[in-house]
């Protein structure tokens, strides 16, 4: 799915965390190299485990964004505030 970036005008990207939701390309490629994964069924693991602990835990109704370089998470009320989802055109 596609949203404008209220204050730049810039499309970009996004997913909610669901089991429902179709999940696209790169959000894929993260499960396929191991970099998310799901921890309950009402939770997932966002980032590597390392030394460090930079690994994120999302619910639900989290929202990635992804602008054609890197992938980033927001909550939904964020997302609301600083996004306007693009009407899907058939």
């Amino acid at each position: 799915m596609k949203a404008i970036h209220l204050k730049t005008g810039k499309e970009v990207e996004y997913w909610i965390v669901s089991h429902q939701e179709v999940k696209p390309k790169w959000i894929e490629h993260e499960f396929y190299i191991g970099k998310m994964g799901w921890i309950t069924e009402y939770a997932l693991r966002y980032g590597w485990i390392s030394i460090r602990g930079e690994s994120y835990r999302l619910n639900i109704g989290d929202v990635f964004i992804y602008d054609g370089k890197e992938i980033k998470f927001l909550s939904p009320e964020k997302f609301e505030r600083g996004y306007s989802p693009m009407q899907n055109k058939i």
